[in-house]
């Protein structure tokens, strides 16, 4: 019986063929364990359990729609990949009344554009690091 047909990696820019899931060098980083951990920690986190809302998948699907292009400026020049991540730029932790708040996102792909941190990074500026945010036209 023949085996399964191979296919590319699940690692996003990994374009290794497998018989599985993940190739080698990135199925440590994909394993159960590693999900699992990550998965208890959006289930116990208080500031990550209102990403598992209605309202912020709908908000996120707007987001992206109205920003489809990654916002990073690099050098002066845009991002010419997807977005696909709307990240805060001040994070839900330090204050949740700004988490569906269209002028406090941005749509970011995951090439290497979006920041490790929580929140905006201190000298990030607008025009300089990231192009605004296309606003929903009843936004203030």
């Amino acid at each position: 019986m023949p085996s399964r047909s191979m296919r590319i990696c699940r690692q996003i820019g990994c374009g290794q063929y497998v018989d599985g899931e993940y190739c080698p060098a990135h199925i440590d980083k994909n394993s159960s364990k590693f999900s699992l951990r990550d998965q208890n920690r959006k289930l116990y986190d208080p500031a990550w359990a209102i990403y598992n809302t209605t309202r912020w998948r709908k908000f996120r699907a707007l987001m992206l729609s109205l920003n489809s292009v990654c916002q990073r400026l690099h050098n002066g020049e845009r991002c010419h990949n997807w977005a696909s991540l709307v990240h805060h730029i001040v994070s839900p932790k330090q204050n949740e009344g700004l988490f569906l708040t269209a002028s406090n996102v941005i749509c970011l792909c995951t090439h290497g554009c979006h920041p490790t941190t929580e929140g905006n990074p201190t000298d990030w500026k607008v025009n300089v690091d990231y192009v605004p945010t296309n606003l929903p036209k009843w936004s203030c």
